[in-house]
């Protein structure tokens, strides 16, 4: 089974998530914003926003590991790709993501957008 990454439409509603400076490259970072739980990934392909919950047990993400693009949970170790959110052994779970818009050192995350 393949990773669904078809976008949907839906409203927009940007939303301040953090600063550049806080997100170097290869790191991760969960913040709670409008009461969504958002998870910022700095991948290799850049910054990624996503619902800060595994697809397992609803643990937070930004507690896991982050090595290279691979983001691993805590609780039971699934990986994900840290630039698409798919699953890697597992293939048809995939994190829901958000878009993101930088403007200035500010990284904007959509909640509003979610897929």
């Amino acid at each position: 089974m393949e990773c669904d990454l078809r976008k949907r439409t839906v409203t927009s509603f940007l939303v301040p998530v953090a600063d550049l400076g806080e997100l170097p490259r290869g790191s991760k970072l969960g913040r709670r914003v409008a009461g969504a739980r958002i998870l910022l990934v700095n991948a290799e392909s850049g910054i990624r926003a996503y619902e800060d919950r595994c697809g397992h047990r609803d643990v937070a993400l930004c507690d896991g590991t982050l090595e290279g693009r691979v983001l691993t949970c805590k609780a039971h170790e699934w990986r994900y790709d840290a630039d698409t959110g798919c699953g890697i052994e597992r293939p048809g779970v995939r994190l829901r993501s958000y878009p993101v818009r930088i403007e200035g050192a500010r990284i904007l995350v959509d909640i509003g957008g979610g897929r």
